[in-house]
């Protein structure tokens, strides 16, 4: 068990009276949060983003905690003069907005921590929208930079460790700005883990730019419409969603679109594409030289003109569907799921490997020959296998 998901539910509530169902409701948060973080940082991620993405999960529980009698005087601990910054931020709803000339703009790179984000191809100006603790910088190599502090750098804000443990007092202190901070944290308050009305980007790309794209969130949505990127197009978040819609008729020559227990949604056109994520399911829909899509607990389907493929899930089904009866090499895997392969009526015959362990394999109006310019691979444990039109 982790001492530090521990210490965050313990903080979480601080402040609520205790009864048989508030303890109730405090162990099954601890367990879900403790069973989340061992689950991400088998998945392959650093301790910081795996409770980066357990703190993220959580800013949704102090809405209903506050059904819950409070603990006498349990606001006391905080000065007023907090009390009134956070009125002040609270009556604060416009967006802060940058304007930068289209020519100076050459790459987007973002590095979030709970924030929102929305790009779209929209006006004649770069233009940036943001609400809540984001900050921006144009370099002069024509990078646009947008970041968020550090978890660890808000969460122990205010507080020296050399004081606080010189005595109980001043340790008690320590963790009433500790136990301010997460709560903060958690309402978007200093930045790292609000919701989107609390924290949010909005990038507005002229269609005569096409800047490389490097944007990482670890809590939010990624939402990227009709704005076409350069060379470069990487987008990344660890429990959101990620949605991408750009023309068909515009061939990007490269992507990489990742999320740990997130969606992802993309329709485009690219020569190589590769989409993971850990516990969220994969919808993809355009035209591709190379698709790579991996899901461990999800379903992943493809439709389009794809030339060769790697569809891979651990406990998903997998559906991919082709338009055309051009070449096409496809190969797909997985464990507990079911396999399907809709082919375009032209194409009579495929050549195939086929097999699963405990499922069906049926093919309806397609033949299976040796040689043949479509061809599937296809395993599954326990599932069946579908190939028809």
């Amino acid at each position: 068990m982790n001492t530090k998901v521990t210490q965050m539910v313990e903080l979480l509530f601080r402040d609520v009276q205790s009864s048989e169902e508030v303890q109730a409701l405090h162990d099954e948060v601890l367990n879900n949060c403790q069973d989340r973080f061992e689950d991400l940082v088998r998945s392959g991620l650093r301790e910081e983003e795996a409770l980066a993405a357990v703190m993220e999960s959580l800013k949704g529980m102090e809405d209903v905690l506050k059904d819950y009698p409070r603990k006498e005087a349990a606001d006391a601990v905080r000065a007023p003069e907090e009390k009134e910054e956070e009125k002040a931020e609270e009556k604060t709803a416009e967006p802060e907005r940058a304007v930068f000339s289209p020519a100076a703009v050459k790459s987007v790179q973002g590095l979030l921590a709970g924030c929102d984000v929305e790009i779209v191809e929209a006006g004649e100006e770069v233009v940036l929208e943001k609400q809540g603790n984001v900050h921006y910088a144009l370099d002069e190599d024509g990078t646009l930079r947008i970041w968020q502090e550090k978890v660890s750098e808000n969460l122990f804000k205010g507080i020296s460790w050399e004081e606080s443990l010189s005595s109980f007092e001043h340790f008690g202190d320590a963790m009433n700005r500790l136990a301010q901070n997460f709560s903060q944290l958690l309402s978007g308050k200093i930045g790292s883990f609000g919701g989107a009305s609390e924290t949010h980007v909005t990038l507005r790309l002229p269609g005569t730019i096409h800047p490389d794209v490097c944007i990482r969130t670890t809590g939010g949505d990624i939402s990227w419409t009709e704005a076409i990127p350069g060379s470069a197009f990487v987008l990344g978040t660890t429990s959101g969603d990620i949605r991408v819609r750009i023309d068909s008729s515009v061939l990007l020559p490269e992507a990489e679109i990742s999320t740990t227990s997130g969606d992802v949604e993309a329709k485009m056109s690219v020569g190589t594409v590769r989409i993971n994520t850990v516990s969220g399911d994969i919808t993809w829909e355009g035209d591709a030289g190379v698709l790579e899509m991996n899901s461990t607990s999800g379903d992943a389907s493809a439709l389009g003109r794809i030339r060769m493929m790697d569809l891979n899930a651990t406990s998903g089904e997998l559906d991919l569907m082709l338009e055309d009866n051009s070449p096409s090499e496809a190969k797909i895997n997985t464990v507990s799921g079911d396999i399907s392969v809709r082919l375009p009526a032209s194409v009579g015959e495929v050549s195939a490997k086929l097999s699963t362990v405990s499922g069906d394999i049926r093919t309806r109006g397609v033949d299976l020959v040796e040689e043949s310019p479509i061809m599937i691979e296809a395993h599954t444990v326990s599932g069946d296998l579908k190939i028809s039109h």
